[in-house]
C-alpha cells in the first residue's frame, strides 16, 4: 500500500490496490468493491458515503492528469522510461568495455549498475513491508480492542492553595476503574484542606471520576485508527473493523471523520466481530468512589435512630394512628350522595346497600391498609365502605 504522503485522501487504500498500479488493475478494483458497496447491497448505516467516496477514488485515480496532480503523478508509462535512459549509458560505454577488458580489467559499468538497482529494489520492498503498526498497550501492558485515552483528576490542598494533577494515558476498562478509584481516594482524603476553593475544586474533581473520565474526541479517535490499522497489519480484519466503528463515536471534525470512513471503506468487505463496550456501563468505580458519601449518610442515620426514645417503626405507627380518624365505635356521615356498602374490603365485593348523603354509621373495624372502614348502618347492617368517603362527626359544643 502507499504511504500517507502519497496518498493524502486514502484513494489507494479506498481501492485497495498499490500507488504504481496500472489502469486495468484500478480498473478491476474499482468494480470488484462496487459490487460489494452499492447501498443496494451494502448494509453498513454508511454505505451511501462509501460508496461515493469510492466513485471519488475512481474518478481521479482512473484519469492520467487527475492522478499526477492528485500526489503521485506517475501513470504506467513513466516509470517504463526508466529503464531506456539506463540503456543509453551502457551502449555508450561498449567501446570503453572493450579497452578496459583487454587490459584485463573487469568491465565497471555493468557491475555499477546492478548494485545501483538492487539496493532500489529492496528499499521499495522494505517500505511495503514494513509498514505495519503494533498495537498500542494498556497501562498493565495488555493489547486491548477497546483502549481509550482517559484524564482523572486529583486534588490536594493545603492552607490557600489547591495542586491539580491529571493521571492520563491509555487504559482498558479494568484500568481505567482502578486508576479512577485510586485518584478519587486520595483527592478524598487531601482535597478538602485548602480554603475557599478546596471543597470546590475537590467535588469537581470527583464529579469527573465518578463520570468515567475524560475521553478527548481527536485524542481516542485517532488512537481507535491507529488500533484497528494495527489489527489490519498483522490479519485480524474482522477485529479491526470492530475497533474502527468505535472511532466512529469519537470523530467530531471532518478530518478525523474521513479517516475513519477511509478505513471502514478499506475493510468494508469483511463483517464487523461485535464488540460488547465495555465503556457503556458505569460498573463498580462509581460505587467504590461514592462510599464515604454512602458510609456518611449510614452513620447519620443511624445516630439519629439511636438517639430517639422509640425506634422509627414505633414512631411511623404512632403517626398513622394519631392521623387517622377512623377507630372502632367512632360515629361518621356519609360524605358522597350515594355510598356503596359491600362485603368486603375492595371495589370487587358485592354492594349490600346504598347509603345517602349525612348518614350516621358507627365504625366498627378498620382494614389492615387503614383505606377501608367496617361500619354498621342505622338499621344493623354491616359492611364495608372506603375511609375517604365518610368524615368523623363535629362534637357539639
Amino acid at each position: 500500500m502507499s504511504q500517507f504522503g502519497r496518498d493524502p485522501k486514502g484513494y489507494y487504500n479506498m481501492l485497495g490496490v498499490s500507488d504504481d498500479a496500472d489502469a486495468n488493475a484500478i480498473k478491476s478494483a474499482y468494480r470488484t468493491k462496487a459490487k460489494r458497496l452499492h447501498p443496494d447491497i451494502n448494509p453498513s448505516p454508511i454505505a451511501a458515503k462509501q460508496f461515493q467516496r469510492l466513485t471519488e477514488a475512481y474518478e481521479v485515480l482512473s484519469d492520467a492528469d487527475k492522478r499526477a496532480k492528485y500526489g503521485h503523478g506517475k501513470p504506467a508509462a513513466r516509470p517504463k522510461a526508466q529503464p531506456k535512459t539506463d540503456k543509453k549509458p551502457t551502449a555508450d560505454a561498449k567501446p570503453a568495455h572493450k579497452t578496459q577488458h583487454s587490459t584485463g580489467n573487469k568491465p565497471p559499468p555493468r557491475e555499477s549498475t546492478k548494485q545501483t538497482a538492487q539496493p532500489k529494489s529492496k528499499a521499495q520492498n522494505t517500505t511495503k513491508s514494513e509498514t505495519g503498526l503494533k498495537p498500542d498497550v494498556c497501562q498493565c501492558g495488555k493489547v486491548t480492542a477497546q483502549p481509550r485515552y482517559v484524564v482523572f483528576d486529583m486534588v490536594a490542598g493545603m492552607g490557600r492553595s489547591v495542586k491539580h494533577k491529571e493521571v492520563a494515558g491509555i487504559f482498558c476498562r479494568t484500568c481505567a476503574d482502578r486508576a479512577a478509584l485510586k485518584a478519587s481516594f486520595i483527592t478524598w482524603l487531601t482535597g478538602w484542606w485548602a480554603f475557599p476553593s478546596g471543597p470546590k475544586e475537590t467535588v469537581k474533581a470527583l464529579w469527573n471520576n465518578i463520570r468515567g473520565g475524560r475521553k478527548p474526541a481527536d485524542r481516542n479517535t485517532r488512537l481507535l485508527v491507529r488500533q484497528a490499522k494495527a489489527f489490519q497489519d498483522r490479519g485480524d480484519l474482522t477485529l479491526a473493523r470492530g475497533t474502527a466503528e468505535q472511532a466512529l463515536v469519537y470523530a467530531r471534525t471532518p478530518e478525523l471523520r474521513r479517516a475513519v470512513d477511509t478505513l471502514l471503506l478499506s475493510l468494508s468487505a469483511h463483517s464487523p466481530k461485535h464488540l460488547r463496550t465495555r465503556w457503556d456501563k458505569p460498573g463498580w468505580a462509581p460505587v467504590a468512589q461514592l462510599a464515604p458519601v454512602i458510609a456518611l449518610v449510614v452513620w447519620a442515620s443511624l445516630s439519629v435512630t439511636m438517639s430517639t426514645p422509640v425506634t422509627l417503626t414505633e414512631w411511623v405507627m404512632s403517626v398513622v394512628k394519631r392521623e387517622s380518624p377512623a377507630q372502632p365505635g367512632t360515629i361518621m356521615q356519609v360524605r358522597t350522595d350515594a355510598l356503596n356498602v359491600r362485603t368486603g374490603p375492595s371495589q370487587d365485593y358485592q354492594v349490600l346497600m346504598i347509603l345517602v348523603k349525612d348518614v350516621e354509621v358507627t365504625v366498627v373495624e378498620v382494614s389492615p391498609g387503614g383505606t377501608w372502614v367496617r361500619v354498621e348502618a342505622p338499621d344493623g347492617t354491616e359492611g364495608f365502605v372506603p375511609l375517604s368517603a365518610v368524615e368523623t362527626m363535629a362534637h357539639p359544643e
